[in-house]
């Protein structure tokens, strides 16, 4: 899941003096934010100590504290200043990254704040020639690869910044750097704290900096996770049955070596294992997860909705069991259960392209053409290349007879996959209800070149239009 929120266009009069008082950036400054509230301030203040001498603040948080996401360490994720309460506001000012704040009286008892974002420096202004380019998101899919500057991943979407912090981490994990890791995770999750790819790398790097992982087959682990994003399924099996046989507790190295069989079509082989690791760790809802995706892949939904079940046992608020969950209640025919848990996914995870993409295939079914429009919009603001909401987008424009729109978003599909065949055959089929048929021919012959059948209906009527 990207946040892409919007900007303050101008401000009225009265407020004109304040604004000119501040920095440039006072409107849209963020905190990646923490906090730990206590019912006492000398509670409150021994927390405040133990942080000071170094204690960890998310361990903390979850032993003591009352407050917000205490499932999160107090972890509540990247909050605009300006949003916050005034106490807060105070308490944040000057504070350094990592360092507790003074113990703020609230109307719940107290309060102890971390900042574990930088604050932002003073921009510099730009020389007078300087022109910014207005960016697009929507970069084919055939564009070079290019840097990265850091004025663009400042910009880029919340889903992809915290995507890139989360990579960086992989990276430093692979060459052994794991206190570098752990600041990148951090990073990651002050974008999404609920991110379970986040977490669960950081069960990973944790384990290693309190000893109670080997080193070397974490590195192994990273080498496996690296050549499985690159297509090598086999040299990762190998690498991560290579980690779990280094340290037997990394149980997510046998759990990626069991995904990785049954990959290459071993279904037995990564059953068995996947069914040795929950024997040996029943908690584990990624490997209930592994199960259930198996079962229903094979089509045995039943099995696979048991699965899950279990995941959802070990961990209620798991993402993508409750998203699996829904696609069971499509299965099933039953669209309002399957919106239900497509809601549940997002709230356990508020950047879930896919769930607000499913949710709005949901709502189109049953004639929500506001809110399935609202959840695709959604689902790409957080994820602006998630191409499969702009088909969701046509469909449900053309549905609406709403055909230039349509083709735009089946176009904006194939600027992103420039090979998706469904998008061409969509659009000529908007083209022909417009009695456009040059444009029709043109993109029906483009889905036929990738393997689209054309309907013989259809291909008779594009052959009478053929000059």
């Amino acid at each position: 899941m990207t946040k892409l929120l919007l900007r303050l266009a101008c401000l009225i009069a009265a407020l004109a003096a304040i604004a000119a008082a501040q920095p440039a950036h006072a409107n849209d400054e963020e905190v990646d934010l923490g906090i730990i509230t206590l019912k006492t301030r000398g509670e409150a203040e021994s927390v405040r100590g133990k942080l000071n001498s170094g204690a960890n603040f998310e361990a903390l948080a979850k032993q003591v504290s009352e407050g917000p996401a205490v499932s999160r360490g107090g972890r509540v994720g990247r909050q605009k200043v300006k949003g916050l309460r005034a106490e807060y506001r105070a308490a944040l000012a000057g504070l350094a990254p990592m360092k507790p704040s003074k113990v703020v009286p609230i109307e719940d008892g107290y309060a102890v704040l971390m900042r574990f974002n930088q604050p932002r420096a003073e921009p510099t202004a730009p020389p007078p020639s300087l022109a910014l380019e207005p960016k697009t998101y929507y970069q084919p899919s055939v564009a070079p690869a290019r840097p990265v500057s850091p004025a663009e991943v400042e910009d880029a979407p919340v889903f992809m910044r915290g995507r890139r912090a989360l990579m960086a981490a992989l990276e430093n994990l692979v060459v052994g750097d794991f206190e570098s890791a752990e600041k990148n995770i951090t990073e990651a999750r002050g974008y999404n704290p609920h991110d379970e790819a986040t977490m669960f790398m950081q069960s990973i790097v944790d384990g290693v900096n309190s000893g109670g992982l080997r080193k070397e087959a974490a590195v192994t682990f990273g080498d496996g996770f690296l050549a499985m994003l690159e297509g090598d399924v086999a040299q990762a099996e190998k690498l991560f049955g290579k980690a779990a046989a280094d340290d037997p507790r990394l149980w997510q190295a046998r759990l990626f070596e069991a995904n990785m069989m049954a990959g290459q079509g071993r279904g037995d082989q990564a059953r068995a294992l996947l069914e040795a690791l929950v024997a040996q760790k029943p908690d584990v809802a990624e490997a209930h997860l592994s199960l259930a995706m198996m079962s229903m892949g094979e089509g045995k939904m039943g099995q696979g909705k048991q699965e899950l079940e279990r995941a959802l046992k070990a961990n209620p608020n798991m993402a993508q069991a409750l998203y699996q969950m829904g696609q069971v209640a499509v299965y099933e025919g039953d669209a309002g259960r399957a919106e239900g848990y497509f809601k549940a996914a997002i709230a356990a995870d508020p950047y879930y392209e896919e769930a607000y993409n499913d949710l709005g295939l949901i709502y189109a079914h049953l004639g929500r053409v506001a809110d399935a429009e609202a959840s695709f919009n959604k689902a790409l603001e957080f994820n602006p290349t998630f191409f499969p909401a702009h088909i969701g987008l046509g469909n449900l424009y053309g549905r609406e007879r709403q055909f230039n729109k349509a083709v735009d978003e089946f176009n904006k599909a194939l600027t992103i996959d420039p090979t998706f065949a469904p998008a061409y055959y969509n659009a000529a089929l908007a083209y022909v209800a417009m009695d456009m048929w040059a444009d029709a021919i043109r993109y029906a012959d483009k889905a036929a070149s990738l393997g689209m059948d054309i309907p013989p209906d259809m291909a008779k009527d594009l052959n009478a239009h053929r000059r």
